[in-house]
């Protein structure tokens, strides 16, 4: 990792780098069989490898990638385990089956995570700003996640702001798995919640998003975090 982060810049530079092992439906039996991968996390993409990349070039010939902004990843309980497999986890990219994949020791599962959060975080960084076009009041408009000011609604038209909340306002969030959303912020003056409902085609996409950046956001606030990411 340090050689190849010789050719990197620090928003693109490898966190992560090691071989794992993907759950494959094989005849409508789930994870009857496992296929070896090589996972990486470098710069704001997650990338899985038939073959580890053996020179600099061979990392823009990765068959598979996604951005780590636009995924989830979640460690699988012991209880929601398919198999006696142990030390699994789930990688979810919007419109896409999620991806159950395992590690041989808990202490390289936790690299992983812990990997993941600092990709997460630097690519937050580096993106400053995602908008999503939402449907609010009947009205098209556009939903900003912005790095230093946290939510904001324009109108799409006049791009005249309607509202604007900080990451830490937000108190709350529900859904209907389809395309509705209710966003619950509270008011720093009153206190009292305000709850804002709007609509998005790409619902998932918005989800799995906002949920970067708020772990970006958390991340970034932690003293012992920010050290282990300075290269």
């Amino acid at each position: 990792m340090k050689l190849y982060n010789r050719n990197f810049s620090v928003s693109d530079r490898i966190e992560y780098m090691g071989w794992v092992n993907e759950g494959v439906i094989n005849n409508n039996q789930p994870w009857q069989n496992y296929k070896p991968r090589f996972l990486a996390l470098k710069g704001a993409d997650l990338m899985l490898f038939d073959s580890p990349p053996l020179n600099v070039m061979d990392w823009d010939k990765c068959p598979l990638i996604f951005k780590v902004y636009q995924t989830m990843f979640r460690v699988v309980k012991e209880s929601e385990n398919v198999d006696e497999r142990q030390h699994c986890f789930l990688v979810q990219t919007s419109g896409q089956d999620s991806r159950y994949l395992s590690v041989e020791t808990r202490q390289e599962l936790l690299r992983i995570e812990n990997a993941w959060h600092c990709s997460v975080c630097t690519a937050v960084m580096k993106l400053g700003s995602k908008t999503f076009t939402v449907s609010y009041g009947g009205k098209t408009a556009g939903l900003t996640l912005d790095w230093n000011l946290g939510f904001s609604l324009h109108e799409a038209e006049s791009k005249i702001p309607v509202w604007q909340y900080k990451f830490s306002q937000l108190r709350g969030s529900s859904d209907d798995g389809k395309s509705k959303l209710k966003l619950h912020f509270q008011d720093t003056e009153t206190r009292a919640i305000e709850t804002k409902e709007l609509e998005c085609s790409i619902l998932q996409s918005l989800l799995f998003c906002m949920h970067a950046f708020l772990t970006a956001k958390v991340a970034s606030v932690d003293p012992t975090f920010l050290c282990s990411m300075i290269p």
